[in-house]
């Protein structure tokens, strides 16, 4: 005896696919790659900064989502911010982030490294069939006393959300992990999301081979 074949409707394969991606990003840890350098010795002294925005980086809303937590990270480790004052700032901090599927390369010179810290693993097990996305963070410290960069902080994510959102608070909190940062390094760090909205906890941070 044949049965009949079973069809799968498309809009059903979607609609489990987006389940199981909020239901990995509801309760699952989540890992980042980050890698940073630094002086050698942190600046001290004046702790007022600046973000800086050029013109081509829009104003949406995954842009202000980085700026506030930055900003908010940046707060707990007394830096000022100036906001528009007249007087120059000592720091001025850029800002960028991409998220791309995971088959697209992301240009990022700065992880041209044999760490492997801006490559994560694919995904293993039931979910290997959804597609996967990479979320880059770099954030860039310049010194105008020092007229130089003193930090430069690259961390990377990978999961199933094409939304670059829900991905905001975990690379902030993984850039921050280690700062002010002791020289240059590479380390994997491992996130606990929150429920109530809170930045995630950070379970565990372990070095990559540089």
């Amino acid at each position: 005896m044949k049965f009949p074949p079973v069809t799968v409707r498309p809009s059903l394969i979607a609609a489990f696919a987006a389940l199981a991606t909020v239901s990995l990003a509801g309760c699952a840890d989540v890992n980042t790659n980050v890698r940073a350098t630094s002086m050698p010795r942190p600046p001290e002294g004046d702790t007022t900064y600046r973000l800086a925005r050029t013109a081509s980086q829009e104003t949406s809303d995954v842009r202000l989502q980085y700026e506030a937590q930055v900003r908010s990270a940046l707060a707990s480790y007394g830096f000022r911010d100036a906001g528009s004052a007249a007087a120059n700032p000592r720091y001025l901090v850029s800002i960028a982030h991409a998220t791309r599927a995971a088959s697209i390369g992301l240009d990022v010179p700065e992880c041209g490294d044999a760490s492997g810290s801006c490559s994560m693993p694919p995904s293993s097990g039931f979910w290997f069939f959804l597609r996967s996305y990479v979320h880059v963070l770099t954030l860039r410290f310049f010194d105008r006393e020092a007229a130089r960069e003193v930090y430069k902080v690259v961390a990377v994510s990978r999961d199933h959300d094409a939304d670059a959102a829900h991905a905001v608070p975990f690379l902030v909190k993984s850039a921050f992990a280690e700062f002010p940062y002791a020289g240059a390094g590479a380390w994997r760090v491992k996130l606990h999301p929150t429920k109530d909205g809170a930045l995630p906890g950070v379970v565990s941070i372990k070095p990559l081979a540089r």
